[in-house]
């Protein structure tokens, strides 16, 4: 694995932090200190106006990572909740509010993949800013990580924005995890607030 890979920054995840709480609010809290090089919170997605700091909304919530190397990369994933099933649907849909977030700033990213035997159940999005080519390649003969295997592995055209395209301004992801999305539509349009519904099923029923 990349050096790059294994050490995220300080200063970096300070600023992802920021913007990160700026666009999303009270959806996600972040344990401890903002300057960590590893942001490790919690995502709520539709209850962003219930959450009081409770424990039991605290267990509710989906596990939440990131990582981030300004000149090398971003990692953004999403996880189970201690407390309750979290669908695939659901993290889908914490992914798309979380891309649509940060793909001003950020751009779009370039992969999207699992872990196998990953006890956190993770699905992971990944903005590669240096050596894409031969990041994607180990990605592709299993030869990134040190600590884990990848299971499913979608690589995403980086160079079209999310608006480029109808369904994916309206769902927030990038194309090539349509079928993803449309394999799991109820459960992702029932926990987006802000997406029409209508338009949705229209639109992934079209692909």
């Amino acid at each position: 694995m990349q050096d790059e890979e294994i050490y995220s920054n300080t200063v970096d995840c300070v600023e992802l932090n920021r913007k990160l709480i700026k666009g999303l609010g009270r959806k996600i809290s972040i344990y401890g200190s903002l300057s960590n090089p590893l942001i490790n919170g919690k995502y709520y997605g539709l209850a962003p106006n219930t959450y009081s700091g409770d424990y039991q909304t605290i267990r509710n919530g989906m596990q939440f990572f990131a990582k981030y190397c300004k000149d090398g990369f971003l990692r953004i994933e999403v996880g189970r909740s201690f407390s309750r099933e979290v669908t695939v649907g659901e993290k889908l849909a914490a992914l798309s509010d979380i891309c649509t977030v940060l793909e001003k700033d950020y751009g779009t990213p370039d992969v999207f993949y699992t872990t196998k035997d990953d006890d956190d159940q993770r699905l992971s999005l990944q903005w590669s800013y240096k050596d894409r080519e031969l990041t994607h390649e180990l990605m592709e003969y299993d030869e990134y990580f040190d600590d884990g295997n990848i299971d499913k592995l979608i690589f995403i055209d980086h160079t079209k924005p999310i608006v480029h395209d109808e369904l994916s301004r309206e769902i927030g992801l990038p194309v090539e995890l349509y079928p993803l999305v449309k394999d799991n539509i109820e459960d992702f349009v029932s926990h987006k607030a802000d997406i029409k519904k209508e338009v949705a099923y229209s639109l992934v029923k079209k692909r």
